[in-house]
């Protein structure tokens, strides 16, 4: 299985730690911005239409995602992930929520929604053989 993990920049090493949890039970993380591995990113200084088409490119070689949310915050915040969600719902790909319904389309019941990534990891066994 391969998957593209979204989420706030912000919790970027809280999601490393994530992907390492998935790759240890063989899912193929597709979500470069996490390692920073290209060079692209929004905090790296590369422009931004590159890290968007980059997301993308991710996506695409993903199987799903898996989308983790935010409380309500009166602070501000891009969305990106938002935009990804949507990208990856429009194109088919199964769509996972860790957290909370953030916007109406999250309420869909083709989107399951689990509380933590453990809850997550429960309902998902384990791929046999390479990612």
């Amino acid at each position: 299985m391969r998957l593209y993990v979204a989420g706030k920049y912000g919790r970027r090493a809280e999601l490393q730690l994530v992907a390492e949890r998935l790759r240890g039970i063989g899912v193929e993380v597709t979500s470069r911005w996490l390692e920073g591995s290209s060079g692209v990113g929004v905090h790296d200084h590369a422009p931004p239409m590159d890290c968007a088409l980059e997301d993308l490119q991710d996506i695409d070689r993903s199987d799903g995602l898996l989308l983790f949310t935010e409380l309500p915050d009166a602070g501000y915040m891009t969305g990106g992930r938002h935009f990804e969600a949507g990208y990856a719902y429009g194109r088919g790909l199964r769509l996972w929520l860790v957290g909370p319904a953030e916007n109406v389309f999250y309420h869909r019941p083709d989107v399951q929604r689990f509380k933590t990534v453990d809850d997550w990891l429960e309902q998902h066994p384990r791929p046999r053989g390479p990612a």
